[in-house]
């Protein structure tokens, strides 16, 4: 397939179904059908572009075929190099064989770009250049998917190595696909993070590096929204399963993901926008302050029966009450 002329590229966020807001609530307006949301090989001309590269830009092209859909994965990266090539090898070297990978960094400065020039020819696209911040690069790494099915990984996250193949097999009506996530405290297990679906309605039931998506459904209910700076992907969630949209899980280990150590203050400003997301999709907002005071305090008593040396006592409360399900292991 021949690459378009620079020129004739089309700006995708043109195309992206946008939040608007409407009586001091933002709603998401639907232009139509998916007609109206375009997808691009190569990203438009950009100030910031510090390079590009991948076999699109060689002209090399992947699709569907019979009885192995196209899947799509995306890591979005910025000054990423202590973990990202962990990331990449865990997607060039998955046991299913029809993936397409799409590197969006944000204009590194350490030693990132090195690494990507090193997956250059396992990379199906890469870009480096500047970018109004995560929602806005995950969108640009969407925009330029041709899978069927979009899965997104962080960079310090990688996944298990037949996480898609896992996937894939779950196949056959649109939907999100999701599975647990196996977390890590430096090089030890630490605990397992298990999907609730139905957990949503509350908080961030679903960890996103074992989230797969349909196309189609980015298409129909829009992609993310760049007002969320912490919880962007708990919205879109959020969005997905009050407009009725089917949820898939399976009981596997598909992703793992580092301990980071969220700060207090970004993780009230992450329960903030939960709260945020909650009101925009029909919540009181009595109701979701409520919920919102509730998580701050207990994550003051979990820290506190942490510094105790009671983490058993947290684990137990997770194991039978809390809607976030996570086990030691």
């Amino acid at each position: 397939m021949k690459i378009e002329p620079l020129l004739s590229r089309i700006r995708a966020d043109k195309f992206f179904t946008i939040p608007k807001k409407i009586g001091g609530k933002r709603k998401y307006i639907i232009n139509g059908v998916d007609k109206n949301i375009r997808f691009f090989e190569l990203l438009p001309v950009s100030k910031s572009r510090k390079a590009e590269g991948g076999l699109r830009v060689q002209g090399i092209f992947k699709r569907s075929e019979k009885d192995l859909p196209l899947v799509s994965i995306i890591t979005v990266v910025l000054n990423g190099e202590q973990y990202l090539e962990e990331a990449v090898r865990s997607v060039i070297n998955q046991t299913y064989n029809n993936v397409e990978y799409i590197v969006i960094d944000g204009g590194s400065g350490d030693g990132t770009l090195e690494i990507i020039n090193k997956y250059n020819n396992q990379i199906d696209y890469w870009v480096s250049e500047s970018d109004d911040g995560i929602a806005d690069a995950f969108n640009k790494g969407i925009s330029l998917c041709a899978g069927e099915i979009i899965g997104i990984i962080n960079a310090d996250d990688w996944y298990e190595l037949d996480a898609i193949e896992k996937i894939v097999e779950l196949r056959g009506r649109s939907a999100v696909f999701c599975g647990n996530v196996q977390y890590w405290d430096g090089y030890r297990k630490d605990y397992i993070f298990s999907t609730n679906i139905p957990g949503l309605l509350k908080e961030m039931t679903v960890n996103h590096p074992a989230v797969f998506v349909c196309k189609d459904i980015y298409k129909k209910y829009g992609v993310f929204d760049s007002e969320y700076r912490y919880a962007m992907d708990y919205e879109l969630l959020l969005r997905f399963y009050k407009n009725g949209v089917e949820y898939i899980s399976v009981n596997s280990v598909l992703a793992n993901m580092r301990l980071a150590g969220l700060s207090d203050t970004n993780r009230k400003k992450s329960y903030r926008d939960v709260r945020l997301a909650k009101m925009q999709h029909g919540e009181y907002y009595l109701v979701a302050f409520g919920y919102y005071f509730k998580q701050l305090v207990r994550k003051k008593i979990s820290d506190l029966l942490t510094l105790l040396g009671l983490e058993s006592t947290v684990m137990l409360y997770r194991r039978k009450r809390s809607i976030i399900k996570k086990t030691k292991t």
